[in-house]
C-alpha cells in the first residue's frame, strides 16, 4: 500500500514519481484539505478512473478523468494504467499546481 500526501511537501511526487507496476489495481484515498481557496480538481493524464462519491460505496459511481471536490470532501479512486511511461497528475487551478501540487505515476513493465 502506498500512502502519500499530495501536496505535503512542494513538487515531491514531481521529483520522485511514485512507482506502480503496469497493469497494477490502485486505489487512491483523496480528500480535498485546502480550506483558504474554494472547490478544487484533480486530474489524472492519459487515463480514466472508478470514482466512488463519498467513500462508502462498493460500486463506482461514474468513470472520469478529473473530478472537482469541496472543502473537506472525500473519495476513492481506482485505476490501473495499461502501458509503462510516466503520467502526471494535478490540479487544474494553476497557482495550486504552481506551488507545488503536481506529480506522477512511473508505471513499471510487468516483470520488471
Amino acid at each position: 500500500m502506498i500512502r502519500a500526501s499530495f501536496n505535503g511537501r512542494p513538487n515531491l511526487y514531481r521529483d520522485q514519481p511514485i512507482a506502480i507496476t503496469q497493469g497494477q489495481r490502485i486505489r487512491l484515498y483523496l480528500l480535498n484539505m485546502v480550506e483558504w481557496d474554494g472547490p478544487l480538481t484533480f486530474h489524472l493524464h492519459a487515463n480514466l478512473f472508478e470514482l466512488f462519491r463519498g467513500g462508502y460505496s462498493t460500486r463506482a459511481d461514474e468513470i472520469t478523468d478529473v473530478i472537482t471536490m469541496g472543502m473537506a470532501e472525500r473519495h476513492i479512486l481506482e485505476f490501473s494504467y495499461r502501458d509503462p511511461g510516466h503520467y502526471m497528475f494535478h490540479p487544474h487551478q494553476d497557482q495550486i499546481a504552481e506551488r507545488g501540487c503536481m506529480g506522477q505515476f512511473r508505471v513499471e513493465a510487468r516483470g520488471r
